[in-house]
């Protein structure tokens, strides 16, 4: 079987460095696996079908891995949902001076890499993407519901967003237009 084959399933199903594993291989006791595998490999290579070779990889790293390695431990997709809520409120209580990565780590109890993790795997996107994609909705918001054109500076600002020109590119670059026109388009 190729190693970059196993690296990408251990790496991709495990959620660990191929290394961990890759290391210990040599010293792995199969026990009762081995007619396990043995079957497997037997009925694979006899086989009249046409079989997919990484299905085939995968079937195989599974009996191998469930023989001896230690089971990787997953972060719970509950604690993920726990550690955006728990961030997303402390955002959301202080769009006007967004918390650092470091404090929404304390705020969470989770380390950067975690954080990270729960934010991508759940949103797609890193805490500060998400950050700044609330502060610019937020900012759309108050332009459509205020009965005035509320000035875009000032909106910006308590917002937390310090450079007018950078916000008025990034909220166009996510909306496709300015924010002054949608501040008109409220007022209407």
């Amino acid at each position: 079987m190729p190693v970059d084959t196993v690296r990408d399933i251990i790496e991709h199903e495990h959620h660990r460095p191929a290394d961990h594993y890759l290391a210990t291989w040599g010293a792995l006791r199969l026990g009762s696996r081995v007619d396990e595998l043995t079957r497997k490999l037997a009925a694979s290579l006899f086989a009249r079908v046409d079989h997919n070779r990484d299905e085939f990889a995968g079937d195989v790293l599974a009996v191998v891995l469930a023989g001896g390695a230690p089971q990787p431990m997953r972060a719970p997709m509950l604690r993920r949902r726990r550690i955006v809520s728990q961030a997303e409120e402390l955002i959301r209580s202080r769009l006007h001076d967004p918390p650092s990565i470091t404090e929404l780590c304390v705020a969470t109890n989770a380390t950067r890499r975690t954080l990270f993790y729960a934010f991508t795997s759940l949103l797609g996107r890193s805490p500060k993407q998400h950050t700044k994609l609330l502060r610019l909705h937020t900012a759309r918001r108050r332009f459509l519901q205020s009965p005035e054109a509320l000035p875009v500076r000032v909106v910006a600002e308590e917002l937390g967003f310090w450079y007018p020109g950078l916000f008025a590119a990034e909220y166009r670059q996510l909306f496709g237009v300015l924010p002054s026109e949608t501040a008109a388009a409220g007022k209407r």
